[in-house]
């Protein structure tokens, strides 16, 4: 806890607040009564985020509360759980690759598993290490259609699903939405993903232009928010149905900020998994991940019921006001969760940085309007640098750890997370393209090609 709270610069956007966040009885406790509604009262409504005030003041008491929180945990529960998260090491074809360069493949079955388990697999290595494999992906709108692609290509050079290669996976907006689609089960096949990767990258490249639809003018987002957000929860409800987020193939994380509460809201699987007031359906949670301010409206989301017929509710924003990189997240909670690791290997996929230099004389001429636009690129710009310098100082410091960050620079004039023209996505596609090429990505498709090690080789002992 002193190593990473050292390495934190005093950023006011920076991601570390997973070891802040609450334990299961916290979060009980600081439900309170209000959170004890009928399931049916669920909407999804709030007021414009239009101005940059309540996003500095989330900012600020983020930071502030990260050094005054404790973190007592119990593994007990989670021990008891861990075949949740145990997956299934799949031997699938080679894809052939005479497909264009942008195009997903299309018959979607290339990644059928055999009936190896994941525990032979691992055990026939000699004296294997147990090794933590942790996913991490960023924010960033349309932009979301880059680690996609890197994914794609990820599965098929290991031939591998995605759910297979990991253990954790963490997701904030954009990302929280390609985590769960890689990572919640099929309704036909409990041992296969909702979603394939080559059908996430499909998504992303035909039918982002579904996610943004426009208001009309607003300023930016400066005097009401840009887009309709009963059209984002349309097309992920149509992603999602009505699967619960405790349907997991593998542990994951989704943040969010919740305005009522006034703090971080790190959505938990496991935890999901073990009371019905921590579980909620999955598009519920994409959509409040995804309401990124000046963009979408909060979002109220309402869980299961547990046996008392209460559920709980939380009023969020996009989690990328303070975790757009959800690697330190992740990073944070796997130390927890998995005690019994010698080696973390942490793969992080952002969504392209742009180097756009905001220079002394414009901004002394910028309004309150010009600041509303241009602080979400500043605030996903810094929290994704922070966490990436970060990791890189701990894994430097500890050779137990293996870092691996995948964010290609982007021109300016395709930055703009919200740009849907099919020229800009296939110049994104393009960069990602790039960012597969490069030895750092063989090398991490080498290391996730062994067999992961089993969860229960990780977890803490059962009491």
């Amino acid at each position: 806890m002193k190593k990473i709270s050292i390495l934190a610069p005093f950023l006011f956007c920076h991601s570390i607040f997973a070891h802040g966040t609450l334990s299961a009885e916290q979060e009980d406790r600081s439900a309170g009564d209000q959170s004890l509604i009928a399931p049916r009262m669920i909407r999804h409504q709030g007021s414009d985020f239009g101005a940059i005030r309540p996003s500095l003041t989330i900012a600020m008491q983020t930071m502030e509360r990260h050094y005054a929180l404790s973190r007592p945990r119990s593994n007990s529960q989670i021990a008891r759980n861990a075949q949740a998260g145990s997956g299934v090491v799949s031997r699938v074809r080679q894809i052939p690759d005479n497909r264009s360069d942008y195009e997903p493949a299309q018959d979607g079955s290339s990644l059928a598993p055999d009936s190896i388990s994941a525990a032979d697999a691992w055990s026939v290595r000699a004296e294997p290490a147990r090794q933590v494999r942790i996913a991490a992906f960023d924010g960033g709108g349309g932009r979301g259609v880059i680690p996609a692609y890197e994914v794609t290509r990820l599965e098929e050079e290991t031939r591998l699903r995605f759910a297979d290669m990991f253990h954790m996976v963490a997701g904030t907006s954009t990302g929280g939405i390609i985590a769960l689609a890689l990572t919640i089960k099929s309704h036909e096949d409990p041992t296969r993903p909702l979603h394939p990767a080559s059908e996430v990258l499909s998504m992303y490249t035909h039918e982002t232009k579904e996610f943004f639809v426009s208001k009309g003018f607003s300023f930016g987002g400066a005097v009401k928010t840009k887009y309709k957000s009963k059209y984002l929860y349309a097309k992920l409800k149509s992603i999602f149905g009505d699967t619960l987020f405790s349907n997991s193939l593998i542990h994951m994380l989704i943040p969010c900020y919740d305005t009522e509460r006034v703090f971080p809201k790190i959505f938990k699987s496991f935890r999901a998994a073990e009371n019905p007031l921590n579980d909620f359906f999955c598009r519920d949670i994409a959509r409040g991940t995804s309401a990124a301010p000046s963009y979408f409206k909060p979002a109220r989301i309402v869980s299961r019921e547990n046996t008392a017929g209460e559920a709980r509710t939380h009023t969020l924003i996009d989690g990328g006001v303070f975790a757009n990189d959800p690697a330190m997240v992740a990073f944070a909670e796997a130390k927890r969760i998995y005690p019994r690791a010698e080696e973390f290997v942490v793969v992080s996929f952002g969504t392209g940085r742009s180097y756009t230099p905001l220079l002394y004389d414009a901004s002394q001429s910028m309004r309150g309007y010009n600041w509303a636009t241009a602080f979400p690129d500043i605030a996903i710009d810094a929290s994704a640098a922070t966490v990436d310098y970060q990791m890189a100082a701990l894994a430097s410091a500890d050779s137990s750890i293996k870092y691996y960050r995948f964010q290609p620079t982007l021109p300016s004039d395709i930055s703009r997370m919200d740009d849907t023209s099919d020229e800009t996505i296939r110049r994104w596609i393009y960069h990602a393209e790039e960012e597969t090429r490069s030895p750092k990505f063989h090398e991490v498709a080498r290391i996730l090609s062994e067999p992961k090690t089993p969860p229960e080789h990780l977890l803490a002992q059962a009491n």
